[in-house]
């Protein structure tokens, strides 16, 4: 996401300031949803929550749609797409329990994990997709991805998370760590 910034001769302009805030926010509820995945993954194994996480971003992105359409009485999403989101969703499911469920372990953590995970992921896509209809791609994906640095800096700031990184970075050769 620092990367972004490699991106400033192309012509990158500056947003409103409406538009900046929406951005930086956008950007830092992506990083934060990746640390909810984190969490997800170390409650449990990444085939089960990647796709409960996936299906709680659908979910939640679907009800922001619904919403969204409703407030600004900007058309309807109508049965048949109520009734092709359900099987998608369903389809999530089978694929997150290809196991019986008494073989599953579901820890209050791992639901609150995917849970909010795919909450903050499905905010950042509609405050993204608010950003790309109000700009340009290259200036809202410019700004989102300062978001996204501003949002791991301040993960510095939490003594726990600040522990867990550099914890991390001792436990990995510097080999590794430069691949």
């Amino acid at each position: 996401s620092g990367f972004a910034v490699a991106l400033i001769p192309f012509g990158v302009r500056p947003l409103s300031l409406f538009q900046t805030v929406i951005a930086l926010i956008a950007g830092m509820l992506s990083v934060y949803s990746l640390l909810g995945l984190y969490t997800a993954v170390r409650e449990s194994e990444v085939s089960r929550a990647a796709p409960l996480v996936g299906a709680w971003t659908a979910l939640f992105a679907f009800l922001f749609s619904f919403v969204a359409q409703a407030w600004s009485g900007d058309g309807s999403i109508g049965w048949a797409g109520i009734w092709a989101f359900l099987c998608f969703l369903a389809g999530i499911f089978l694929i997150a329990f290809e196991r019986p469920v008494e073989q599953h372990r579901f820890s209050r953590r791992l639901i609150l994990a995917t849970l909010s995970s795919g909450f903050l992921m499905a905010l950042s896509f509609a405050l993204l997709k608010y950003l790309y209809e109000a700009s340009s791609f290259l200036d809202g994906f410019f700004w989102s991805r300062l978001g996204s640095v501003l949002g791991g800096l301040l993960l510095l700031a939490v003594p726990a998370y600040r522990a867990d990184i550099q914890a991390g970075s001792r436990g990995v050769s510097p080999a590794k760590r430069k691949s």
